[in-house]
């Protein structure tokens, strides 16, 4: 496994506030026709399918299903929810999956129409049209008298879709832990694969990932810290098996899905490690081989998924960034070369670029699309696009030669941490920050010259972090160094 605190070297160091043409808004929300989607795009055939959690032309502004064309033309509000007294669902999550012309999805909420149980608000599954018609409610859940939301409710994530079988998570379950089911796409039959129960794993989240007949996934509670888990288990129902428990050093509270190549699952927690600011992290199939291949430092809590384009990993945060407002990022698949290809911005910095994105990238050729929760020029979030072949950050500039460096380590308390920039430390005025292993600040000065000499003789004997950042809050460096 990977050193928790391994030094590293972050390309993007410096603001200067230049637009570039890499990166574009195709679409603004405005309420009425969507609003603050959380969710992912569905590509094909230079068509974009989404929905969003809330907005639409219903009383209750409780969502909508829509299409735009990858250029950003011909936006369609397919359907709005929240008719008919809610019956037709409300809050659809996750992302929509196409099966030929017909896409599938889940609502959080949602009225059974049958049944006169206590489970009126459990969510749906629904089907439409690539063209918007034949809007369908296959099922709802806790709408059987007899199961009472022991078949689950309340779904969370998306659908993962082999021949005609659709395979999904949701809350609920004997225990209230969650449960896997899978169910045809006529809605005709539907079973409950397992249910969870805390020590296997709690809150299921996130999208199931197929590789033949193992299904992978993974939970933000439960498991044997209470934390979260990595699970897998066959498409019939049985081997079902805890590849991992999330301790907090390893990461904690996922709230996406895992991505898969080969034998080796990618993923990222939105909380623990370094500065619980979330990791990205690498696993073998049959749960061996955990790697931690980047810890996040500075708040980005990512909460989607990871994609994978050869040996290149695609991800964005909720938070960090240059901005504090989240950003799409590359990695490679052994952990190194991380890059931030973009960082989202509020009108603090004259932009209209979105902010916070909570789901994750879907890549056609060599342009990555996604939405923003927010932000946008009626703040109800975006669709943008990002070509790949230009990697240079938006407002910044790319410093292939920026790194950081702490000697004597171990040290007796006396040492220098020796920062290289492309610009003098004076443009961008380093922070220097170090903390102890509890995470608590010990010690923070700025930085006047390349070399820092720091005394600590007060300080107890013992490993230690340092940080390095600029003014405005852009990572340089990190690293641990041992007092003795």
């Amino acid at each position: 496994m990977k050193k928790l605190y391994a030094l590293i070297s972050v390309l993007s160091l410096v603001c200067i506030g230049v637009v570039n043409a890499q990166y574009s808004v195709i679409h603004n929300f405005n309420d009425t026709a969507g609003s603050f989607p959380i969710s992912s795009l569905t590509y094909a055939g230079g068509v974009l399918y989404g929905i969003t959690g809330t907005g639409g032309d219903t009383p209750c502004t409780c969502g909508v299903i829509f299409s735009i064309n990858a250029d950003g033309t011909g936006y369609k509000d397919m359907h709005d929810f929240g008719g008919i007294s809610l019956t037709d669902g409300n809050a659809p999550v996750g992302k929509l999956a196409l099966a030929g012309n017909r896409l599938y999805g889940m609502t959080g909420n949602g009225m059974a129409t049958t049944g006169g149980n206590d489970c009126t608000t459990c969510g749906m599954v629904f089907s439409i049209n690539t063209d918007g018609s034949g809007y369908r409610k296959l099922y709802n859940f806790g709408d059987d008298p007899v199961l009472n939301c022991n078949n689950g409710c309340m779904p969370s994530g998306s659908f993962t879709l082999s021949d005609s079988i659709l395979y999904g998570m949701a809350n609920g379950g004997p225990t209230g832990d969650g449960a896997i089911f899978f169910m045809d796409t006529s809605g005709t039959v539907y079973d409950t694969l397992m249910t969870f129960n805390g020590t296997n794993g709690s809150s299921p989240t996130g999208t199931l990932t197929l590789s033949g007949t193992r299904l992978y996934g993974m939970t933000s509670k439960g498991g044997a810290n209470n934390l979260g888990c990595i699970f897998a288990i066959n498409t019939n129902g049985t081997g079902f098996d805890t590849l991992m428990s999330f301790n907090g050093i390893n990461g904690s509270k996922p709230q996406g899905s895992l991505t898969i190549a080969g034998s080796v699952l990618y993923g990222m927690t939105e909380y623990g490690d370094t500065l619980n600011s979330g990791n990205i992290f690498s696993i073998h199939t049959d749960g061996t081989g955990y790697r931690d291949l980047y810890d996040f430092t500075n708040a980005e809590n990512p909460q989607g998924d990871l994609t994978l384009s050869g040996n290149l990993l695609y991800g964005m945060t909720n938070g960090g960034g240059a901005n504090g407002y989240g950003s799409v990022f590359s990695i490679d698949t052994n952990g190194n070369n991380f890059s931030t290809l973009f960082s989202f911005c509020r009108s603090s910095c004259n932009d209209t670029t979105g902010t916070s994105p909570q789901g994750d990238l879907t890549l056609s050729g060599n342009v990555l699309y996604g939405m923003t929760y927010g932000g946008g020029t009626d703040g109800d979030g975006v669709i943008f696009k990002l070509d790949t072949n230009s990697t240079t950050e938006i407002n910044e500039i790319s410093a292939a030669t920026g790194g950081v460096n702490l000697y004597p380590n171990p040290n007796n308390g006396s040492f220098t941490i020796s920062i290289t920039l492309p610009v003098p430390v004076t443009v961008v005025q380093p922070q220097i920050e170090i903390y102890n292993v509890l995470g608590k600040m010990i010690y923070h000065a700025g930085v006047t010259t390349g070399n820092a000499q720091i005394s600590l003789s007060n300080a107890a004997r013992g490993m230690y972090l340092y940080r390095i950042v600029t003014n405005d809050g852009k990572p340089v460096g990190i690293g641990k160094f041992v007092m003795e």
